[in-house]
């Protein structure tokens, strides 16, 4: 313990679950010298999560033998099967009455040669382990890792992610997060149970002022998904403007907590004769078409005028001026120009008559 500010805090010093003894209906921890000394209230606090009763029966150890002993064997038969793949073992048979003794002789003189000549009437056969056997190994090793993960954290995206899936992320997230909130429950209970009842009542004389110790295990947000579903988001509001949907904006953008400015209201769109665009649902559409057709048509173009006006400014006469539009558009293709012009003009001309088409039918 340590005295600051008039009061008196407490220092927990964690010791090793071995030293703990089970004897006689009640906790023993043993110290450095092997003396054991029963657990009194007040010096030793002992976390249980899941109760005071038989808590070792809800331990990890018991998940973990299973995969842990699978692991290490499948680790050791391996190394075996690698042990025995490397020796070369030989099967050899003879004529009838044959001793073997000159074929021994070639085996113990061959060393790391790569071929020897048999004696006549003899036959020899390399062993080696079945091609493909170090396979069940790598499979058993592979299920105790994800069993031994699954059991630690509740889930296995950390170790075996195959493919990306974000539904399965977030379903492992979610798991991973019940886990996380439940320690800290768990721990925050057993401190203010156990520590701060005592430090209070030392310090104030109540042990019901005591505080609860908070962890916020809130998981941070994920920025990049979020740029992504406003981006989709987007995509759909301008689909929807163009089919003449309806599409009540301010309440979407409160769904998806977009802030809006207070006291301002979001922009309607407005056309030049002065009708309603619920009225007008063809042009609406036929120029929402057409500004997205231009602006791909500006991404397939070479942008003419940035920083043209620089470079203008620069020039002190009509020969210069003359070299600059020379030298930025030496490398610009008329042919394709006019080509992509051709056909944009075309396509907005007939989404224009569609659009009038579709008013007028109305």
């Amino acid at each position: 313990m340590r005295q600051e500010d008039g009061l008196v805090w407490p220092q927990l010093d964690v010791w090793h679950p071995g030293a703990l003894r089970w004897r006689e209906g009640a906790w023993w921890v043993r110290d450095a010298q092997g003396q054991e000394h029963p657990l009194q209230e007040g010096l030793w606090l002992l976390y249980t999560p899941y109760g005071p009763k038989r808590p070792w029966e809800r331990g990890l150890w018991r998940a973990l033998a299973l995969p842990w002993l699978v692991k290490l064997d499948a680790i050791r038969y391996w190394a075996r099967d690698n042990e025995v793949g490397a020796l070369r073992v030989a099967t050899a048979e003879g004529p009838a009455g044959a001793t073997g003794q000159e074929l021994a002789q070639l085996l113990a003189d061959l060393g790391g040669d790569t071929g020897l000549v048999l004696p006549e009437g003899w036959r020899l056969e390399m062993l080696a382990p079945p091609e493909g056997v170090w396979r069940s190994k790598e499979a058993a090793i592979q299920w105790a890792n994800v069993a031994i993960a699954v059991a630690v954290l509740g889930q296995n995206l950390t170790t075996d992610v195959q493919g990306g899936s974000y539904a399965a992320a977030q379903v492992h997230a979610r798991v991973r997060q019940d886990l996380l909130e439940a320690d800290a429950e768990t721990l925050a209970t057993a401190l203010r149970q156990g520590v701060l009842t005592l430090w209070a009542e030392y310090n104030f004389g109540r042990p019901d002022l005591a505080p609860w110790p908070r962890w916020d295990t809130t998981p941070p947000e994920d920025r990049q998904l979020q740029a992504e579903t406003l981006a989709r988001l987007a995509n759909a509001v301008a689909t929807f403007a163009q089919a003449g949907v309806p599409v009540d904006l301010e309440a979407l953008a409160g769904q998806y907590g977009i802030p809006l400015r207070r006291g301002e209201e979001l922009r309607r769109v407005r056309l030049a004769s002065g009708d309603s665009p619920r009225e007008a649902p063809g042009f609406v559409q036929g120029q929402l078409y057409a500004d997205a057709l231009a602006d791909r048509l500006l991404e397939r173009l070479p942008d003419p005028l940035e920083g043209l006006e620089e470079e203008l400014a620069r020039a002190g006469s009509y020969e210069e001026v003359r070299a600059i539009l020379m030298r930025r558009y030496r490398d610009a293709s008329p042919e394709e120009v006019a080509a992509l012009t051709e056909l944009a003009l075309t396509m907005a001309a007939l989404a224009g008559r569609y659009g009038v088409i579709r008013d007028v039918e109305r």
